[in-house]
């Protein structure tokens, strides 16, 4: 893996791994140098001035393309209890839950649940704890680390009572 690091102030380092900020830098620096006959990116302090503040020919434009950014994810099942304070039975996206204490957006891909929603067969589900078959996504990207969850199942023993 290509790897270099440079030293420099905090502030600057996180304008520099800003996908945002980087994708505009490619955008007016390194993509125009892609096209033909261009060679070379300036600034000046004035038109009038005759040396450059910033000389960027076609080679060195490679320095401010977005950067590749490693990520590691984890995926783990488990049961756990949740109560639901958000659903939206049309699709998988638009639920939320209380899950260990905290609210979270979830995606529920038991289609079975969702049918007994539909059919209101089970008409109250906020306020009331389920088990649950959850998957738990972690993402580490830049050291920090996002969630994901999906339900897979809402086991049948809630449905039940």
């Amino acid at each position: 893996m290509d790897s270099r690091s440079i030293d420099c102030d905090e502030d600057i380092a996180k304008l520099v791994e800003n996908g945002k900020i980087r994708n505009a830098l490619a955008d007016i620096i390194h993509k125009p140098l892609q096209n033909p006959g261009t060679t070379s990116f300036y600034i000046k302090k004035t038109r009038d001035c005759l040396e450059n503040d910033v000389f960027i020919d076609k080679q060195s434009s490679s320095a401010y393309v977005p950067l590749k950014v490693h990520q590691v994810e984890t995926t783990e099942t488990y049961e756990a209890v949740v109560k639901f304070i958000a659903a939206n039975i049309m699709k998988q996206s638009g639920w939320k839950a209380i899950i260990n204490g905290k609210e979270e957006f979830i995606k529920m891909e038991d289609e079975f649940f969702i049918e007994r929603l539909s059919n209101m067969q089970e008409p109250h589900i906020f306020g009331k704890s389920f088990t649950v078959s959850l998957r738990t996504t972690k993402i580490n990207k830049l050291n920090m680390d996002k969630f994901k969850y999906a339900i897979t199942r809402v086991h049948h023993e809630n449905l039940l009572a």
